[in-house]
């Protein structure tokens, strides 16, 4: 019968067996990655598209696009464009991760040496928050991040939580409810970069809701209230701020001489 072996022997094999293990199965981090004994380091990772897993890129950009739709209608174009940009600071972040993890152990000890060195160095006089410029990706991952993107997109469609036409009603009703006029809404929806077809629906919807005159004399009644509209003076002041506010020039004319019984003259609209 073999005696059993103490503790402290157990403990000290195990410490010896831990030492003795190949290099390709320890990291610094814990995480078991291989590599070739005479391999380069910096060849272990050709790009972002081997740190990045798409499923994981997938589930990452839809929670983002499900937070901002929860917080505040969008459309298409703008989501597009926050899930890009949110996607390639993503990329870059696990590229340069893969990167120090491919790196040797010393260099990761010299690497920490430094960053601890300069954050110390920092800290007394600390500096404001600057922009870090993202690393380009290569051809292979932004292929990846923009397929990704439409599918999500795609996605969020089907399931109406993303709809362009909705988005386009609220803006335009959001519009109106400052005090834009028709052709200053239907500008500012151009410049949103919103399709023709929604806007003219918009558009169209919005036309058959509102008396346009009505909401110019409105208008001028809650903003000069107090101005004395005999005076031609203050008739072309009004004149010129419901025309920048996108009326037009029969919606102007109806609210000047509906807004006091000495605006029964013509006027130069």
């Amino acid at each position: 019968m073999q005696s059993a072996k103490p503790a402290s022997n157990l403990r000290r094999s195990s410490r010896v067996s831990a030492a003795s293990a190949p290099s390709e199965l320890r990291s610094n981090d814990g995480a078991s990655f291989a590599q070739a004994p005479n391999s380069n380091p910096s060849s272990a990772v050709s790009g972002a598209a081997g740190a990045v897993l798409p499923a994981a890129l997938h589930a990452r950009l839809r929670q983002l696009a499900l937070n901002v739709l929860a917080s505040r209608e969008s459309n298409t174009t703008k989501l597009r464009s926050r899930l890009l940009k949110a996607g390639k600071a993503y990329c870059s972040a696990r590229a340069e991760l893969a990167q120090k993890r491919a790196l040797p152990d010393h260099a990761h000890t010299a690497a920490a040496i430094h960053d601890a060195s300069a954050a110390t160095a920092a800290r007394p006089a600390p500096r404001p928050r600057s922009f870090t410029p993202i690393a380009p990706l290569d051809a292979d991952t932004l292929a990846l991040l923009q397929d990704t993107v439409e599918r999500v997109l795609a996605e969020l469609s089907e399931s109406g939580y993303l709809s362009d036409q909705r988005y386009t009603d609220l803006r335009t009703r959001s519009l109106l409810q400052r005090g834009k006029g028709r052709y200053a809404i239907a500008q500012q929806l151009a410049l949103d970069g919103i399709d023709k077809t929604q806007r003219q629906a918009s558009l169209q919807a919005l036309d058959a809701d509102i008396d346009w005159r009505a909401q110019a004399l409105a208008l001028l009644q809650r903003k000069f209230a107090k101005l004395d509209l005999s005076e031609s003076a203050s008739r072309a002041k009004v004149q010129r701020f419901l025309l920048s506010r996108g009326f037009d020039s029969a919606s102007v004319r109806f609210a000047l001489q509906h807004a006091g019984a000495a605006c029964d003259m013509e006027f130069d609209i």
